[in-house]
């Protein structure tokens, strides 16, 4: 039967399907020969081959197989309601040089409430908010072509996470003022 199911995939549409079925079984050399006298185009999608396999096949013989299917098509793999994460995507991205030793200066001068929203992760997660906050940078490092001397007090201000996203919302920046009007409305 696997053979009948090969050659029925393969064939083109006939009226007496159920005489090939059989001529196949008993002379199975009926396919190479058939073959080279019917040698059908390569398929150039997987469309094709969908429709080539549903034109060669019987209404009959169709459910039967896609019911006994152990295979998915690639556009059949997940259903409309079914939702997935975690697939690896190799990503190139430009890292810009970051100077710790501003960071620290940066934060020593302005401490670690948010310079948008005054938020402090000490005070809202105790010690394990201790020393957490983003540094923003005042002219976007990707403007910046080459190495440049930063001023650690008048290029870097300290940022929450949420704040940090919302000011580059947009390019360019959105600026620590316009933010906090927004959100002062």
């Amino acid at each position: 039967m696997k053979h009948a199911k090969i050659a029925y995939r393969t064939t083109p549409p006939l009226t007496s399907q159920g005489v090939w079925l059989r001529c196949l079984r008993c002379c199975p050399s009926t396919l190479s020969s058939w073959h080279q006298r019917w040698r059908p185009e390569p398929p150039n999608s997987l469309q094709d081959v969908k429709s080539r396999l549903d034109t060669a096949t019987s209404a009959s013989w169709k459910v039967t197989y896609r019911a006994k299917r152990t295979f998915l098509y690639p556009d059949e793999e997940e259903s409309q309601n079914t939702l997935t994460e975690g697939a690896v995507h190799k990503v190139t991205v430009n890292a810009y040089e970051r100077n710790p030793e501003a960071r620290s200066k940066c934060l020593e001068h302005y401490g670690f409430n948010c310079s948008v929203c005054g938020f402090n992760f000490e005070r809202a997660f105790g010690e394990i908010g201790q020393g957490f906050i983003h540094v923003h940078h005042l002219k976007p490092l990707s403007t910046m072509k080459k190495r440049y001397r930063v001023d650690p007090i008048k290029d870097l201000r300290p940022v929450c996470p949420n704040c940090h996203a919302m000011l580059h919302k947009k390019t360019p920046p959105f600026s620590i003022d316009d933010l906090s009007a927004i959100i002062s409305q």
